[in-house]
C-alpha cells in the first residue's frame, strides 16, 4: 500500500483547523487504497493553531503529525515536511480546503500508477467550477499570461493550493526551488517542466477564501521579480 502524506502549511489558523482535519480525516477513512499520514505545518503561528491541532492527534483514525516552524513561508514548511518524512506521494492543500476533498483521489492516482510526477489542481480547467472574485481572477489571469510569455510554459494554475508530486520531484527537484514563500509553486512547476518530468493539470471545484489575508498587490509584485530572476537563471 503506498504511503501519502498531506501537509497543511498553517498560519494563524485556529478558527478553521479543527474542523478542516475532521473533515479530512473523515475523507481518508473512507478511502482505504492508500496509507495516509497528514502533517500540519505550522508557519510560526502566533494563536492557538498547533494545540487545536495537537488535541487531535489521538482522537482521529488517520494518523496526524503537528510540526512547528519558526519561519513564514509555504514554500519554506512544505520543504521542511516533504523532505523529512518518506512517503510514495507527497501532497499538499490549503487549510481552509477551498479545493472540493473529492477532488483528492484525482490528484494522487496519477501519481500512484506511475504515469505522472507532478499534478496540479487546476482552476483553469474547462471542466473546473470555480467561484472567485472578479479582481482576483483578473490578477491570476494576468500571472498567468505573463508567466507564459516570459517562460514559455503551458500550465494553465500556477497558485493553486492542490498538488502533488512524487518521491523523485521532491529528491531532485526541491534542492533547486529558491523561494520559500508564495512563489514556490511557480518555481517547482517551471523547474520540473524543464527537467521533464509529466505534470498532469486536473479539473477541481474551488471556492475562494475569502477571509484570506494574503496581500495581493504586494504578491505580484514579488512574483514579477521572481519571473525575472528565473528567465535569467542558469537553469534555462
Amino acid at each position: 500500500m503506498k504511503k501519502v502524506v498531506i501537509v497543511i502549511p498553517v498560519y494563524n489558523e485556529e478558527k478553521i483547523i479543527q474542523d478542516s482535519l475532521k473533515a479530512i480525516n473523515s475523507w481518508c477513512l473512507i478511502n482505504h487504497d492508500f496509507q495516509w499520514k497528514i502533517i500540519v505545518a505550522d508557519n510560526g503561528s502566533t494563536d492557538r493553531t498547533s494545540e487545536l491541532a495537537n488535541s487531535l492527534v489521538t482522537k482521529l483514525g488517520t494518523e496526524l503529525e503537528v510540526i512547528k516552524i519558526f519561519f513564514k513561508g509555504r514554500g519554506f514548511a512544505l520543504k521542511v515536511s516533504w523532505f523529512n518524512y518518506n512517503a510514495d506521494i507527497y501532497v499538499y492543500m490549503d487549510a481552509d480546503l477551498s479545493t472540493d476533498l473529492n477532488n483528492l483521489l484525482a490528484l494522487i492516482k496519477p501519481i500512484s500508477l506511475g504515469i505522472y510526477d507532478l499534478v496540479i489542481g487546476s482552476r483553469r480547467h474547462t471542466d473546473s467550477e470555480v467561484s472567485r472574485s472578479v479582481f482576483r481572477e483578473v490578477i491570476s489571469r494576468s500571472y498567468i499570461a505573463l508567466y507564459k510569455l516570459i517562460l514559455n510554459s503551458k500550465v494553465s494554475d500556477l497558485q493553486c493550493g492542490f498538488k502533488a508530486v512524487n518521491r523523485q520531484v521532491v529528491k531532485n527537484i526541491l534542492p533547486e526551488i529558491i523561494d520559500n514563500q508564495w512563489f514556490f509553486d511557480t518555481e517547482l512547476i517551471w523547474l520540473s517542466e524543464k527537467r521533464n518530468y509529466k505534470i498532469l493539470e486536473i479539473p477541481i471545484k474551488w471556492n475562494e477564501d475569502i477571509n484570506s489575508s494574503v496581500d495581493i498587490i504586494k504578491t505580484m509584485m514579488n512574483y514579477i521579480k521572481n519571473l525575472i530572476r528565473l528567465k535569467n537563471s542558469s537553469h534555462i
